[in-house]
């Protein structure tokens, strides 16, 4: 329940136009973005550019589940791919 918030919240404030958050594990999360804000305002650069939104990431999840989390960009619109998509994993 509390992830479904957090992906309407994104959508509300503007960060994207769209987020789904995975469960694939219990220790890992996928959490894609459908246009980031961050990389259509990063445009052009080239490779991952989502480093404030990747923190962000970790940190709700974090805040929902405790303990320490990291997270990896593993795909970005300005690497040419469709989404921004990270991975989120239990440390």
């Amino acid at each position: 329940m509390c992830i479904r918030v957090i992906e309407h919240n994104a959508v509300a404030f503007g960060y994207a136009h769209r987020l789904t958050i995975k469960e694939v594990g219990v220790t890992m999360f996928e959490v894609i973005f459908e246009g980031l804000f961050e990389c259509e305002y990063l445009a052009g650069k080239k490779g991952p550019t989502s480093n404030w939104i990747r923190g962000m990431a970790a940190g709700f999840i974090e805040e929902l589940f405790g303990g320490k989390w990291s997270a990896t960009e593993v795909k970005c619109v300005n690497a040419g791919d469709g989404v921004c998509m990270f991975r989120v994993v239990r440390q």
